[in-house]
């Protein structure tokens, strides 16, 4: 596997606001990881957002990790959420939203360090995801780390003016190669 780019998970802060606030205006962006209508969202909004990572209600079942890449600045975000301890799964996600370290390999590295996470310390048997079929370059990052389709769920989301699949892939903890 190509080498990954260097990346640090970390608790969020609110001082990723402001940033995270940028990430999430950009309309490409979150037509790319958000399933519903895509609308422009306030900065008050992105602070309360902000303040519900900060303060998880249940770091069992969910948890968002800020994603800093060798410079230590911050550039997106990955966690884990419905997480079932007593099936051992949890559904992953993860968003680069500086769109600088697009197609380097930002996004792969902290899901794999995501995966090492779970499979090593929560004790997961099995991860899963869910993308948009148009979203190749997440797509051939999820294969690449070994996730293997599931589920197509076929015209799932309107985007853009037409219907598109959403696939649901997963990996489970003996298929991991990672670290």
């Amino acid at each position: 596997m190509k080498l990954l780019p260097e990346i640090r998970l970390r608790a969020c802060e609110r001082t990723d606001a402001d940033r995270a606030y940028e990430f999430f205006g950009d309309m490409e962006f979150r037509a790319l990881v958000l399933p519903g209508t895509i609308m422009p969202i306030s900065r008050e909004q992105e602070v309360a957002f902000i303040e519900r990572l900060v303060n998880p209600k249940d770091k069992e079942k969910a948890f968002e990790f800020a994603v800093e890449n060798e410079r230590g600045e911050y550039i997106g975000n990955c966690g884990y959420f419905d997480a079932s301890h007593k099936n051992r799964t949890c559904y992953i996600g993860v968003g680069i939203g500086d769109k600088s370290c697009w197609g380097k390999g930002y996004g792969t590295a902290a899901l794999r360090k995501l995966l090492e996470f779970l499979f090593r310390e929560k004790n997961m048997r099995k991860v899963l995801l869910n993308v948009f079929a148009f979203n190749k370059r997440a797509i051939a990052s999820y294969k690449k780390l070994g996730f293997k389709e599931e589920a197509c769920l076929r015209e799932q989301i309107y985007r853009d003016g037409k219907y598109h699949d959403e696939y649901t892939m997963a990996m489970f903890a003996k298929d991991f190669k990672g670290g």
